[in-house]
């Protein structure tokens, strides 16, 4: 987990104050209960900048999920200055080549250069959802929001989404799924409409979307 500070860190925003560079609603495994009340669990929850460490380890572990801090994360922003994190302050920014594709290039050749890139090593680089069409200043304003597949049927106006939600399959609109593989296949894609319940039910498949 970027700018988490410390492993097994369990308030929900750091900073606790002021702007948050890492959110607990980023970080899948600390809302599970037998994950967050176990200690020798939820210390294998790391900081971002353990993981070059723990991919040349004798062990390293065989799945590792990163969560961008909001520098990183193509839709967030701090608009602060923050100790420790010479980054800060990063607002937001959708300009090409900016530090949010630096960081996810940089993760990239960290994970293809260690020791733990061998055998059938795969990488899965997704977004949650689509971009927002700029009419308001507000992400509820997205280009589309269908889901598909096991995505949730949300009510019209459903307060957590928006007033203007007209109802149906809820999901975070169309967002691309690239897949790096050590072996191959080679440039395959698939259209077939996916998510991230998809991509743990098929993992053994090569997608792009």
């Amino acid at each position: 987990m970027q700018a988490m500070p410390t492993a097994g860190y369990l308030p929900d925003s750091f900073p606790a104050t002021g702007g948050a560079l890492y959110a607990s609603k980023h970080n899948p495994f600390i809302l599970y209960n037998d994950i967050r009340l176990n200690p020798a669990r939820v210390g294998n929850i790391k900081p971002y900048t353990n993981m070059a460490a723990d991919l040349n380890s004798p062990h390293p572990p065989r799945y590792v999920w990163i969560s961008p801090d909001e520098c990183s994360n193509m839709h967030g922003g701090i608009s602060t200055a923050i100790a420790g994190y010479p980054d800060t302050p990063c607002p937001y920014s959708d300009v090409a080549r900016d530090t949010n594709d630096e960081s996810l290039k940089a993760a990239v050749q960290t994970i293809m250069s260690s020791k733990a890139w061998t055998g059938n090593s795969v990488i899965f680089l997704t977004a949650d959802e689509a971009d927002y069409d700029g009419t308001q200043p507000s992400d509820n304003y997205y280009l589309s929001v269908a889901g598909c597949c096991d995505s949730p049927y949300e009510p019209a106006g459903d307060p957590e989404i928006s007033a203007s939600w007209p109802g149906g399959i809820y999901g975070g609109g169309s967002a691309p799924m690239i897949v790096i593989s050590r072996l191959g296949p080679r440039h395959a894609t698939d259209a077939t409409p996916s998510n991230h319940y998809s991509m743990l039910l098929n993992r053994s498949r090569t997608r792009t979307r």
